[in-house]
């Protein structure tokens, strides 16, 4: 949080101490993170080398949320697996860099997506960029049902990756109202101005309770269900749910004890990378070929950051 020392910041201090304490939280959770990735072994499964014809990805979908909830509206085979990261932008980097795929199409709603090389894949449909919600500040999962069926529609002979928002903040669902958040209501605290939950939990900064967080978190995947439920009995062949990573709900990291909270670069904490794979199998499979890439829609830096900044990575 602070960079710099500067009389903004140091009057922060005053206007809230707790901050202290959080910042303080803050760079140990950093110096958990940088033993992680020089000291902790990284395992895990590389998702393009599974058998499937669509993989839909649920963004920070921790398993035991997933595995509580899912059996109302999913029928499938369920485990968890150990995913190669323990944030989008690292899951990204593992999965598919220094790779091609021109047998795949990937349709997303994440804006780190962009990051993909331009070659890796058939076809990214960039829906961050064509049907963002503003009044949600995210792409709502009944536009990312649309979108991947027209997709599966032109694209027949691919296998397909959707990666929808949900449950990563912000939280559209029931009890979203509750919260200060960033992208749903655009709120502003008086001392901080538009920050995601995570950091209002870290810092103390609002009257925000990890309850409360993992009510409407909860809600969230609630309200993405039936959008991937819709869209798996409308897709042909073999699918696969998971996530790219989970999340930290205040959890005790290692090797310092300090409680975690969102989805931290490097940190191989199980709640973090310990995600679902719901295997539904089909009776008639999907006959791919691979094709030279498309052309992809350009990003204004602006809009980037604007998204990222909805959805809490700024």
């Amino acid at each position: 949080m602070f960079e710099r020392v500067t009389p903004s910041n140091i009057a922060r201090v005053f206007q809230n101490p707790t901050a202290v304490v959080g910042e303080v939280g803050n760079q140990l959770q950093r110096m958990n993170a940088g033993y992680h990735r020089r000291f902790v072994t990284k395992s895990g499964l590389n998702v393009m080398n599974q058998d499937w014809d669509n993989l839909l990805i649920l963004d920070a979908c921790r398993f035991d949320m997933f595995r509580d909830a899912y059996a109302e509206h999913l029928d499938g085979e369920l485990q968890s697996i150990s995913s190669l990261g323990s944030c989008t932008l690292e899951f990204l980097e593992e999965n598919f860099n220094d790779q091609t795929f021109h047998n795949t199409i990937y349709v997303s709603s994440n804006p780190h997506t962009r990051s993909v090389p331009e070659d890796t894949f058939h076809h990214i449909e960039n829906l961050f960029l064509t049907h963002w919600d503003e009044s949600h500040g995210t792409v709502h999962p009944s536009d990312m049902l649309k979108q991947s069926l027209s997709a599966h529609e032109q694209f027949p002979d691919k296998r397909m990756i959707v990666h929808f928002m949900q449950p990563h903040e912000p939280f559209i669902g029931e009890h979203s109202d509750e919260l200060p958040q960033t992208g749903l209501e655009k709120k502003e605290t008086e001392h901080w101005g538009d920050l995601s939950v995570w950091t209002n939990l870290r810092y103390n900064i609002e009257d925000t309770t990890i309850e409360q967080v993992t009510k409407a978190y909860r809600a969230n995947l609630e309200l993405v269900f039936p959008y991937v439920r819709d869209l798996v009995e409308e897709l042909d062949g073999k699918t696969v749910i998971t996530s790219d990573h989970g999340n930290l709900l205040g959890e005790r990291l290692s090797p310092i004890p300090v409680r975690g909270y969102g989805h931290p670069w490097y940190i191989r904490s199980e709640p973090l990378v310990k995600v679902p794979w719901l295997t539904m199998d089909s009776e008639t499979r999907r006959e791919t070929k691979a094709e030279e890439p498309t052309n992809r829609a350009e990003v204004s830096e602006d809009v980037l950051e604007d998204r990222l900044s909805s959805l809490g990575y700024r």
